[in-house]
């Protein structure tokens, strides 16, 4: 069994596409992206992110979607991991820990100024893990507030969405 993780190119989106889909539905969100705007995301003349595909034996089993974040006050980028998905059955195998070591070489090789991770709150599985993997939690940067921008999310009981 040999596993690899590499970046995506433009004829893995309709992988990324389907594995968004599921991700998604994990969430209980509908994955609105289409094609053409996952192209112009990662692939498109202003990309700051970029996707990588966990493979086993040749078949997708996971990927993670990682956005650059410039610093204003220090110039230096930041990498986030924005989605982490690891296909059913593969999961417990080390396939999002392979995702994450190789977000976080990329990272440094680009210089980054560090790379971040997260999780839903009530997904203490992950949050055990990242622990594990010795990562810090972020605390004390204060909290985060959700803003509406479209006329349906701006409904008072509707929670915000799950990053």
């Amino acid at each position: 069994m040999s596993r690899i993780i590499r970046i995506a190119n433009p004829a893995d989106l309709p992988v990324l596409i389907t594995m968004i889909r599921a991700l998604s539905d994990v969430h209980g969100d509908t994955a609105k992206i289409t094609d053409e705007g996952l192209h112009e995301i990662l692939f498109g003349s202003g990309a700051r992110a970029f996707a990588l595909i966990a493979e086993q034996d040749g078949m997708p089993v996971g990927y993670a979607g990682i956005i650059r974040i410039p610093t204003l006050h220090s110039g230096v980028d930041r990498f986030d991991i924005q989605h982490l998905f690891v296909s059913d059955g593969q999961r417990g195998k080390g396939v999002g820990k392979a995702l994450i070591a190789q977000a976080r070489d990329i990272a440094k090789a680009a210089g980054a100024k560090g790379l971040t991770i997260g999780t839903a709150p009530q997904n203490t599985a992950a949050q055990a893990t990242y622990r594990a993997m010795g990562y810090a939690e972020v605390t004390g940067v204060g909290p985060r507030f959700w803003i509406p921008c479209d006329d349906e999310a701006r409904r008072v009981d509707r929670d915000p969405p799950s990053v």
